[in-house]
C-alpha cells in the first residue's frame, strides 16, 4: 500500500491551471491519478481525476444492470471512504464533503474515446491547515491506482 505525504503548505495551487494542464495533456494513464489541492483559509478545495478502469474496473460506456451496479459501487467506494483516503491532520478539526463526483467520458484525438472520474472534494477546517500535512490512501481502497500526482 503506497501513501503519500503532502505538505499543505506547498499546495498553493490554482484550480483553473491545474484544470487547463489537465485537460492539455491528452489522453489518461491507466494507474494513475490526478489531484489538484488549494489552500484558502480555512478550506482545502480537491480536484481528482483518474481513468475509471481504476476506480470502476471498466472504461466503456454502462449497457447493462450489472455495469451500472459496478459503476454506481465504484464511485460510492469513493464517496463513503473519502475521509480514508484524504486523511488530514486531526488537529486542524476539519470536515470533507464531496462536492462533485461523476463518471465522464472523454474523447481525445487520435487516441480514442476514454472514461475517467471526476471529483471535487472541500475540507472545512475549524483551524488552518496551512503547514499540516495530507496523507492520501487511494492505492488502499483503489489497489488499480499506482500513483496519485
Amino acid at each position: 500500500m503506497k501513501q503519500f505525504l503532502i505538505p499543505l503548505t506547498a499546495l498553493f495551487l490554482s484550480t483553473s491551471i491545474f484544470a487547463q494542464q489537465h485537460r492539455h495533456e491528452g489522453a489518461h494513464e491507466h494507474g494513475s491519478a490526478s489531484l489538484g489541492v488549494v489552500v484558502e483559509g480555512r478550506a482545502i478545495h480537491f480536484e481528482f481525476e483518474a481513468p475509471a478502469d481504476n476506480i470502476i474496473g471498466f472504461e466503456h460506456e454502462p449497457k447493462t444492470p450489472a455495469d451500472r451496479a459496478r459503476q454506481k459501487a465504484g464511485l460510492e467506494r469513493l464517496r463513503n471512504n473519502l475521509p480514508a483516503i484524504l486523511k488530514l491532520d486531526s488537529s486542524t478539526q476539519c470536515t470533507l464533503k464531496v462536492e462533485s463526483l461523476e463518471w465522464k467520458k472523454e474523447t481525445h484525438g487520435g487516441s480514442g474515446t476514454h472514461s475517467v472520474v471526476e471529483g471535487e472534494f472541500k475540507a472545512d477546517c475549524k483551524k488552518p491547515p496551512a503547514g499540516t500535512r495530507l496523507r492520501t490512501e487511494f492505492t488502499r481502497f483503489f489497489p488499480s491506482l499506482e500513483s496519485v500526482h
